[in-house]
């Protein structure tokens, strides 16, 4: 008997055999890229379902403030690079 819970999917890696620290960081470097995966697929196919469902007009404005932030961000980008 196991008074413990079991642990979710995402920490199942802590029940694995003790191994070294590299080994231990590789396997969270994987997970952690496979969950950036899962989540940038999440957010294409959630982006696809607002824009179907909005009507013209704020589908218009809503590509226009993510322009906006798309440039935003490559300004902030190059203002950081160049004060490094």
């Amino acid at each position: 008997m196991t008074l413990a819970p079991e642990l979710p999917r995402s920490l199942q890696w802590l029940n694995a055999p003790a191994t070294t620290l590299h080994e231990q960081r590789g396997r969270i470097v994987a997970e952690a890229r496979a969950r950036v995966a899962r989540l940038r697929d999440q957010d294409a196919s959630m982006r696809r379902d607002l824009e179907r469902w909005l009507p013209g007009d704020q589908r218009e404005a809503l590509r226009g403030i993510e322009a906006n932030l798309e440039t935003i961000g490559a300004r902030l980008r190059t203002l950081a690079s160049d004060a490094s």
